[in-house]
């Protein structure tokens, strides 16, 4: 699949093409930062923090990564 994240779906989407390389043929990343590169320090939001966070995405998404992928899918209008 051809996979995309902007603003903090970046990190999320990340942790995809991260741990399941084989799943994605592309990924864009726009607007965003991507964890493990100390970005994450310089964030005021808490939030940015936790999901850049090692085991933290894996935690929320385990099981789901199907289901979480199409569903950022179709919110962005294609299915792939």
């Amino acid at each position: 699949m051809h996979l995309g994240g902007r603003d903090i779906g970046g990190t999320a989407t990340y942790r995809v093409v991260a741990t399941r390389p084989e799943l994605v043929v592309g990924y864009t990343a726009i607007e965003t930062t991507l964890p493990g590169l100390g970005f994450e320090l310089l964030a005021g939001a808490w939030h940015i923090g936790v999901f850049a966070a090692a085991g933290i995405p894996e935690l929320l998404l385990a099981g789901r990564e199907t289901r979480f992928v199409a569903e950022c899918a179709d919110s962005m209008g294609s299915r792939g």
